[in-house]
């Protein structure tokens, strides 16, 4: 599903999430860990975290053997062409196109040890359980949201709507990344289902796409660069992420990750996928996966790069004071239930998006 100005996952997860390492695809005898692992895992640069899965690591002498990807796309294309890990880390709005491209083989959740403690709506999740299968077992999420500059915004209300005030305009940073945005025009043009989408709703987004680009003083790719530029001033609202947001308090900037918005929130998610012909042993993927969603596991998760965790037992074990800092104090089941979950879209639905985003990009001029 990122930032990752530590982990780039959800490089954009979202073909997207996450941009920030300048990350590249490592083939698998680019790093292989410990011959004792008998399993591939197709990850997100910077997720080769020991205390991620430090039970498998106990149970096996080492980690997986490892091979990373930095976008959605590039890591589907290599699978199509023949890569065959065990394991791989796809993001909500990818896993339905995988499944149906012969990529991944479905989860058995008797054989995960967490399942019951899972938080239901990713669990459950219309785009992980479908076709008569779980195709993916969630393990991380995150909410976007705006960030703001407190001392330069007066914010009545908690509504993204802000980021469209012509008083705003030449303040405001967003990410060029087709998902997000367009969840993020969808909800502000109104429009009603954001995944049943008719002629009059694709005018109303596209339309609400080239406002927000028109906003924009620039799109990023580079969270830390427009966290910088949230620091100095030059932009005072960003759509970001909540470790940007943290690093920014960290540093003394004042500013608010807005956490109620009217709109909802606009929430990712990715996990673990079995992929279709690897040849490792399927009860140590399986090992790796259990590992993964270990309280302990979320712990560090949690505390390293400000992601959430899929297993709700996880947040008890992280100082309340870092959830509050995070968002993730509270109801977190409640919470992702009323999140607009980011997830797949029709094929024709999505490329159409695609041509609007670009053509927003191309007639609104931005500095």
């Amino acid at each position: 599903m990122q930032q990752r100005n530590s982990v780039s996952r959800r490089q954009f997860t979202r073909g997207g999430l996450l941009a920030g390492l300048g990350l590249v695809l490592m083939p698998l005898h680019a790093r292989v860990t410990r011959a004792a692992s008998g399993i591939i895992y197709y990850t997100w640069a910077g997720y080769d975290v020991p205390d991620f899965h430090k039970a498998y690591d106990d149970k096996y002498g080492g980690e997986p053997n490892y091979s990373f990807f930095s976008d959605s796309e590039e890591a589907f294309q290599k699978l199509r062409q023949g890569f065959h890990p065990d394991l791989a880390h796809p993001c909500l709005p990818h896993v339905k196109r995988w499944k149906e491209a012969g990529l991944l083989k479905p989860v058995d959740p008797a054989r995960i040890a967490a399942w019951n403690d899972l938080v239901p709506a990713m669990r459950d999740n219309a785009g992980v359980a479908f076709d008569d299968a779980h195709w993916i077992v969630p393990w991380e999420w995150g909410a976007s949201s705006l960030i703001y500059r407190t001392d330069k915004i007066a914010a009545a209300e908690e509504t993204y709507a802000l980021l469209i005030d012509p008083a705003n305009k030449g303040k405001v940073a967003i990410p060029d990344n087709t998902d997000e945005m367009a969840m993020l025009a969808t909800l502000l043009a109104k429009v009603k289902d954001p995944y049943t989408l008719g002629e009059e709703d694709y005018k109303a987004i596209g339309a609400m796409m080239e406002t927000l680009v028109g906003q924009s003083r620039f799109l990023w790719s580079d969270p830390t660069a427009a966290g910088q530029s949230m620091a100095s001033g030059e932009v005072t609202l960003m759509w970001g992420w909540p470790n940007t947001w943290a690093d920014l308090v960290k540093n003394g900037t004042p500013v608010k990750f807005m956490q109620k918005p009217a709109e909802g929130m606009i929430t990712w998610m990715c996990g673990f996928a079995l992929i279709a012909g690897g040849e490792g042993p399927e009860d140590e993927a399986y090992d790796l996966i259990n590992a993964s969603l270990e309280p302990a596991a979320g712990k560090a998760l949690i505390e390293k790069y400000g992601y959430g965790h899929s297993n709700l037992k996880s947040f008890a074990e992280v100082d309340p004071k870092r959830l509050e800092a995070l968002g993730m104090s509270g109801d977190v089941a409640g919470f992702l239930a009323k999140s607009n979950f980011l997830r797949a879209r029709a094929e024709d639905q999505r490329q159409r998006l695609i041509e609007l985003w670009n053509k927003a990009k191309t007639n609104a001029a931005v500095q």
